[in-house]
């Protein structure tokens, strides 16, 4: 069971790996256009690393051996020490088989006639163990091990972010906006209820900056986007691109609410805004990862994205929808399979049934749906 479920674990992760450097490229085509493009971009990222289901379509980024794990099969198939191959017609392969090892049919052997074999371990009639028997149950235990531990480190993080929020004043009668003595940055935090928490001595043209950008994060939900990516960031925290994309993700999440500042305040508080959000970050205290913090990001490209912002052209928006959307959806479909359940439902053996004048084609319990005659079972062999 632990084997099977870490094998659905990292086929996910390994197709989230090719929409993950597929959004890397388009990222690059669309780096002139607004950021909000390469923003919504990630949303199919965290699509595909929480959602393992999802429909089919003739064309696809996936390709159908990643996407049935008949790829990642091969690797795992792979046998681990010492074994031994015995072909049929042998003492060894008859004594195997008694023990009860499932023959490998194959349509040639090295003589050109179609036969059959088995691997055995070193004693030549047990089992032969491979990368799925052996490495992916201890990876199993290695994966939960990660996972609780970074569960642990944002839990132990934001229970202290709470206490440091105790005695808190409202800003508004209106809405959830608070001041305290205890933070130095101001931030969202809070799922279903998001929340945000200024410092106290925070005033002036500051302010109104800040707080268009924090309401700019909530109305867009970006809240419930971060949570999400934080949550497979801790389920797959093995595969580095799923920790590039949380990274570049949040960066896009800033820099589009920047854009969005500016395209309401207009070109001339480039300057202003800039100041105030270097100011909110040099020397400041972060709470990584649980809270969506004004001066979040790699702070540098943002003041530089800033000063270089412009409105953009029309045609270069409906260009950049055109991308985004084609995008996501061959991103977010799956390839047609043709091959029939997944692979570790299937045995080894092949076999054929002779119904009246007909042949059933079988693999494992599996039953292709088609029969064949003997023409088409002799072209077959």
């Amino acid at each position: 069971m632990k084997s099977y479920l870490f094998f659905e674990i990292l086929n996910i992760s390994l197709k989230a790996s090719i929409v993950i450097l597929i959004v890397l490229l388009i990222r690059r085509l669309l780096r002139k256009a607004p950021k909000i493009y390469s923003y919504v971009l990630w949303i199919v990222v965290v699509f595909r690393l929480l959602c393992p289901i999802s429909i089919e379509f003739p064309i696809s980024f996936i390709p159908e051996k990643v996407n049935n794990g008949v790829a990642l099969k091969s690797i795992t198939d792979s046998y681990v020490g010492e074994h031994e191959v015995y072909w049929d017609s042998t003492q060894e392969y008859n004594a195997a088989i008694e023990q009860g090892l499932e023959p490998i049919v194959v349509p040639e052997k090295d003589d050109g006639n179609a036969g059959a074999y088995v691997v055995a371990d070193k004693d030549g009639v047990s089992e032969a163990k491979t990368i799925f028997d052996n490495w992916l149950p201890a990876l199993f235990h290695v994966w939960t091990i990660g996972i609780v531990m970074l569960i642990c480190y944002h839990v132990i993080t934001y229970i202290r972010l709470k206490r440091r929020l105790i005695g808190c004043v409202p800003y508004s009668d209106t809405e959830d906006i608070y001041l305290s003595d205890y933070i130095d940055t101001p931030f969202v935090v809070g799922f279903f209820y998001p929340c945000i928490y200024l410092p106290s001595a925070l005033d002036g043209q500051d302010l109104d900056y800040v707080l268009m950008h924090e309401k700019q994060h909530i109305r867009r939900k970006d809240h419930i986007m971060k949570a999400l990516a934080l949550i497979v960031s801790c389920v797959y925290w093995f595969n580095p691109l799923v920790w590039v994309a949380f990274v570049l993700m949040c960066r896009d999440m800033e820099t589009s609410c920047d854009e969005a500042v500016l395209k309401t305040l207009g070109d001339e508080v480039k300057a202003d805004y800039s100041t105030t959000l270097l100011n909110l970050t040099v020397g400041k205290e972060r709470f990584a990862g649980i809270t969506l913090a004004f001066g979040e990001g790699d702070v540098k490209h943002r003041i530089k994205n800033i000063l270089q912002w412009q409105n953009p052209a029309f045609k270069r928006i409906v260009i950049s929808v055109i991308v985004c959307v084609m995008t996501i959806f061959l991103c977010a479909v799956n390839p047609k399979d043709t091959l029939i359940g997944n692979p570790y439902e299937w045995s080894r053996s092949v076999s054929v049934e002779d119904i009246d004048s007909y042949s059933a084609f079988r693999w494992g319990e599996k039953t292709v749906e088609y029969y064949l005659s003997e023409k088409e079972m002799k072209d077959l062999v």
